[in-house]
């Protein structure tokens, strides 16, 4: 059982305190810590005597403080302060002749003026912590009648209430507010999209090898490069005068490969999206068509990563709505019945194979079939004009020119537009020309007419003419080639293969958990649309949050955020607790809004008595605190007094002022202290500083009372019975 180091009982009223301290007894032990402070009326110290007995016999206690209040009256109207005989082996007293006190220097038996700055609830803040008590008994230990009389005076690291009231509805508000969700600390996307990578297996095992699917993929990408491979072909100019295989049969034959290939894989897209959105299991089917059996869900490291991202984004300052709106986005994405990516790209993979399957028109006209028809006519003419050997020559020629673009418009990839038409062009153009020739063979100059020359000349003219059909034949296949969507259709193969690797990673993989998965999501978003209302709520209780505040807020609204991100945290615990154990998921935000209200209570009432410096119950410091403390001790003036002060300063003196002349400032000790957090304070080097938890800076001046006034009261012996 966890206790406090210092036990403080206060037995001046009936009530809790009193019953422990009259129960006090080694039976009950574990109830008491080593120190213990107890405040009584000084009247009522004889009535105790007995439970100051036992409370004394328990064997684990190291001291005790006696705080005792009031007036000193004696019998014959004098002042008398009686201690108690059964604390005087283990106890020391504190008279604390009234609970506010004087301003007093310790120069006179007069006070300055009264004060209400330090309380009696100020000297019970120092006493708790264990260093200062500790050295208050040691202290006053030493003292022969082992009794003085307080003063102190105490700096909290507060802010001031407004300040404090006016950031605490700001905070509250931002995190409830549905707008302004920016940044991208605790994307659930993202790291939901990484956790699903953890799935992916070897690219390789993606697909099982010699499956249908495996079959389908690998003939789509076989034919694919027979097509280029024809087009290869086609383009060289050697191939108008040589044998080749009917490019419109490989064409048909990539075209019908990709398509078989996008109907398997169409198939599996839907079986695994209809399942991803509750559908009727397939996974026996889709594992014969190729695919990796599916992984074991990961629920426990599900739950880390979801609890890890919530956390860092409210610490961020990100919404809760906003991380609400984002999980359900997510798990929307995930359970969706068709994916409109993946319709796109099945769509552009359909239009790719079925026009390659339909191989664009070979148009010839009018490129390059003008021009060649201008060759035809030149070099049919310039053939029948050789002389005597032009007959031969020029007929040979128009031979040669229609069984080359004959070749060209019934033998290319396709049949040529207008090709008959074409093909006639071309005999009549050629049937001109040789007679136009024929007409002027005598007109060459003797020494061209030689049976040798004009050999020569028909066989260059030959040459030209193959040629001229060779590269018209090129050009003709490259703009043909420009308009075949083989890029596409390649580009479609390999897009299908992408998006069936990414399925089969994002979707299938983790087809076992994907529902569960998208289920969490959901749970999670209602539990933080639960805890944004129970915030919500709260804000409105403090009223509107407008006001001005210092420029040092910064600090203050990095701690309230973080406080508050740690509230939704711990209300979401068992929600992620859940998740981790695959227990049933209830999605009730009503829970959620019921604890984080009670949470928000706890905290308010946390800051309101203890200031924002001090952490809330078991929660660690955190840089940001201590940051904003060492601002506000930066800030004080009044702590660096204190610490400076010694017995002559002006401090407050729980007692009242004609109780001044019962003090005797002879062995006066002063015990300063301050948080571990207070930096490099400036402080009296004939004093040692103490240096406890919390977050107030003190001094205490231990001031004994004369010795005259002092008497240790006879100890009342138990009845023997």
């Amino acid at each position: 059982m966890t206790r406090d180091p210092v036990l403080v009982l206060d037995v001046r009223e009936p009530g809790h305190d009193r019953t422990q301290l009259e129960a006090a007894d080694e039976d009950v032990a574990e109830l008491y810590p080593g120190y213990v402070v107890v405040v009584a009326c000084v009247r009522d110290l004889p009535a105790h005597d007995a439970a100051f007995r036992r409370l004394a016999g328990l064997s684990q206690l190291e001291g005790v403080v006696l705080v005792a209040t009031g007036p000193l009256n004696a019998e014959d109207g004098g002042s008398m302060l009686r201690t108690p005989a059964a604390l005087r082996s283990i106890g020391v007293t504190l008279w604390v002749g009234d609970e506010s006190g004087v301003l007093w220097n310790g120069a006179s038996h007069r006070a300055v003026e009264r004060t209400e700055e330090v309380t009696l609830a100020d000297l019970l803040t120092a006493l708790r912590q264990p260093l200062v008590f500790a050295r208050v008994h040691k202290a006053v230990s030493q003292i022969p009648h082992q009794a003085v009389s307080p003063g102190l005076d105490i700096e909290y690291a507060t802010v001031p209430d407004a300040t404090l009231r006016l950031l605490r509805v700001r905070a509250l508000r931002h995190l409830a507010s549905p707008e302004g969700d920016s940044g991208n600390a605790g994307s659930i996307d993202s790291v939901i999209d990484k956790f699903l990578e953890g799935h992916q297996a070897d690219p390789t095992a993606l697909v099982q090898e010699g499956s249908p699917l495996d079959r389908a993929r690998a003939a789509s990408g076989s034919a694919l490069a027979a097509a280029r491979d024809a087009v290869d072909v086609l383009s060289r100019p050697l191939t108008l005068v040589r044998r080749r295989l009917n490019p419109a049969e490989v064409f048909r034959e990539a075209g019908d490969a990709l398509a078989a290939y996008l109907r398997i894989v169409g198939e599996i897209a839907s079986a695994i999206t209809g399942m991803a959105a509750g559908g009727p299991p397939q996974t026996a089917k889709l594992v014969d068509a190729g695919l990796p059996a599916p992984v074991a869900p990961r629920s426990r490291e599900l739950a880390e990563v979801l609890e890890e991202t919530v956390e860092a984004g409210l610490v961020a300052g990100r919404p809760l709505p906003g991380l609400a709106r984002e999980a359900k986005q997510k798990g929307n994405a995930l359970i969706r019945p068709d994916d409109p990516a993946l319709r796109g790209g099945f769509e552009t993979a359909a239009r790719a194979a079925e026009r390659v399957r339909r191989a664009p028109a070979f148009k010839v006209w009018p490129y390059p079939m003008a021009a060649l028809l201008a060759a035809v006519l030149l070099t049919c003419a310039a053939g029948a004009a050789l002389g005597s050997s032009g007959v031969v020559v020029g007929p040979a020629l128009v031979v040669l020119w229609i069984g080359l673009l004959h070749r060209m418009l019934y033998g290319g990839p396709a049949r040529a537009a207008n090709a008959t038409r074409l093909l006639l062009s071309v005999v009549g153009v050629a049937a001109v020309g040789a007679a136009v020739g024929h007409k002027l063979r005598f007109l060459p100059p003797p020494g061209l007419s030689t049976f040798p020359a004009t050999l020569v000349l028909g066989l260059l003219l030959a040459a030209a003419v193959v040629s001229a059909a060779m590269l018209a034949w090129r050009d003709a296949v490259s703009r043909w080639t420009a308009r075949l969507p083989l890029r596409a259709a390649s580009a479609a193969h390999r897009e299908l293969t992408g998006t069936m690797d990414r399925l089969v990673t994002e979707r299938w993989l983790p087809i076992a958990g994907l529902t569960r998965l998208a289920d969490s999501l959901f749970t999670v978003a209602a539990a933080l649309d639960g805890v944004a209302k129970a915030f919500g709520e709260t804000a409105d209780q403090f009223g509107p949050g407008s006001g001005s505040v210092p420029d040092s807020s910064g600090s203050l609204t990095l701690v309230l955020r973080r406080d508050l991100a740690l509230i939704a945290t711990d209300v979401l615990r068992p929600v992620f607790g859940e998740i981790a154990v695959d227990a049933p998921l209830t999605g009730d935000d009503q829970r959620c809004r019921t604890e984080a209200r009670e949470h928000l209570a706890r905290y308010n009432h946390h800051v309101d008595h203890h200031g924002i410096t001090v952490p809330p119950p078991g929660r660690p410091d955190d840089e940001h605190r201590q940051a904003l403390t060492g601002q506000l001790w930066h800030e004080s003036a009044k702590s660096r007094r204190i610490l400076l002060a010694g017995p002559r300063s002006p401090l407050p003196q729980l007692c009242r002022s004609r109780d001044l002349r019962l003090l005797s400032f002879d062995n006066v000790t002063m015990v300063h202290f301050a948080p571990p957090d207070l930096p490099d304070p400036a402080l009296d080097p004939d004093y040692e500083l103490l240096r406890p938890g919390g977050n107030a800076v003190g001094v205490l001046r231990l001031v004994p009372l004369f010795t005259k006034y002092v008497r240790q009261a006879e100890e009342i012996q138990p009845e023997e019975t």
